[in-house]
């Protein structure tokens, strides 16, 4: 009888898909559009609702339905929107500390050392190894022949 062989080993493979650039811009694009058009609809709620408020405040104060008629809010009542709140919060700048300011000047990524290190690195190594030849150059030569 012809048995099967027994396995000698197990193998498991697992494929991961990650999508290129295009496609991610893509769906951003589209995360984009989708966001923007939501913003629209919301806009265009508050102000159909905004209308029908100042329908019913003209109505309720005997002003009838009159179009474009600019109703006082009664005294004492809030604003039901505070101005510019569309604009989003105003950014408070943090005090930066005087060791924060030095890094930033020097070591930071903005700093003249960071932006100007590709450009000066071979100048550098190509300096460090003239220098270590000229000073210990010796201890780089071959030994005498025997």
């Amino acid at each position: 009888p012809d048995a099967a062989p027994a396995p000698l080993c197990t193998v498991v493979l697992s494929l991961a898909f990650e999508p290129g650039t295009k496609a991610r811009r893509d769906r951003l694009y589209t995360a984009l559009n989708d966001a923007s058009r939501a913003k629209v609809e919301a806009i265009d709620r508050l102000r159909k609702a905004a209308v029908a408020s100042n329908r019913a405040r003209a109505a309720a104060a005997g002003g009838g339905d009159a179009e474009g008629q600019v109703v006082p809010r009664p005294a004492g009542k809030p604003a039901a929107v505070r101005p510019g709140f569309l604009n989003g919060a105003g950014k408070k700048e943090v005090k930066k500390s005087r060791l924060r300011g030095l890094y930033e000047r020097y070591l930071g990524p903005q700093s003249l050392l960071r932006r100007s290190w590709p450009l000066a690195k071979n100048y550098v190594l190509f300096g460090g190894f003239v220098g270590m030849m000229h000073f210990k150059g010796g201890s780089l030569a071959l030994p005498p022949p025997m």
